[in-house]
């Protein structure tokens, strides 16, 4: 069962890629759970996710739907419907991303850059700010942790209004962790097409 009372941890990172992935507590070992493409088991429950043009959504055992609403790899702020409520995912600049809740105070924050694609920490503002403890093994590196916290918008101060709880925590995880491999993959596919059409570009000048 998963726990109703609030996070306390200070951010979630992602294990070794396999064919289900860890979202550990911190560094590990603790979880919150298994996590493959499109289903993962959190504290035993059994949850299914789906992915569209316009967002993703994940089911509940209960049959509660958690949504995240807009294009993932384009749309530079996306809502997250969650048990806790409403939050808004801002893209700040290039891949930091803070998400705010209804009354603007930062909720978390998560980036792209610095290998954050890799590990995706989250890192909740309502919890203590810091680097993981000297010694912590996994994926969640203190520079991975300084990415994440640098993402921060320094102009949003004020404390979260609302208390995140395990399914939340884990639910805002695998979003972010969507977000960043949607904006990677788009930024490759349009590598390839600029490569691509440079590439006849150049053999129609030699052959010209």
């Amino acid at each position: 069962m998963l726990a109703e009372d609030a996070f306390e941890a200070r951010f979630t990172s992602w294990g070794k890629r396999r064919r289900r992935t860890a979202l550990l507590v911190e560094s590990g070992p603790a979880e919150l759970g298994q996590f493959g493409s499109d289903e993962a088991t959190v504290a035993g429950e059994e949850w299914t996710l789906e992915r569209g043009d316009e967002g993703a959504a994940i089911t509940r055992e209960d049959g509660e739907v958690m949504r995240l609403r807009g294009r993932l790899g384009r749309d530079k702020e996306l809502v997250a419907e969650l048990p806790a409520g409403r939050f808004t995912l801002v893209n700040e600049a290039r891949g930091d991303w803070v998400v705010v809740d209804a009354e603007g105070a930062k909720v978390a924050q998560f980036t792209g850059t610095g290998g954050g694609v890799r590990s995706a920490v989250l890192e909740l503002a309502t919890s203590p700010v810091g680097a993981p403890s000297p010694g912590a093994e996994g994926p969640a590196t203190a520079e991975a942790a300084a990415g994440a916290r640098d993402a921060a918008d320094p102009a949003v101060e004020s404390p979260a209004t609302v208390a995140l709880t395990d399914a939340d925590v884990a639910a805002l995880s695998w979003f972010a962790r969507l977000i960043l491999e949607a904006r990677l993959e788009r930024s490759s596919t349009v590598l390839i097409v600029v490569l691509v059409a440079a590439t006849i570009l150049a053999l129609l000048t030699f052959l010209l």
